[in-house]
């Protein structure tokens, strides 16, 4: 690879707990260009409820 653009999620791995590592892939939904805007996914429906565009909190 040339640079980081060129990582996809099937290359990356998170640590999920002390002794088990996941693929990415296997743990975010992969989205088509522009569906978080036109169509997001219904496990963020949660996310985007509480979302406030006034204030950030962690």
């Amino acid at each position: 690879m040339s640079g980081p653009a060129e990582l996809r999620p099937h290359m990356l791995r998170r640590r999920v707990d002390p002794v088990t590592v996941r693929l990415c892939a296997e743990l975010y939904e992969r989205l088509a260009l522009g569906q978080s805007l036109i169509e997001p996914p219904e496990s963020w429906a949660a996310d985007r409820q509480g979302a406030d565009p006034d204030r950030f909190a962690a």
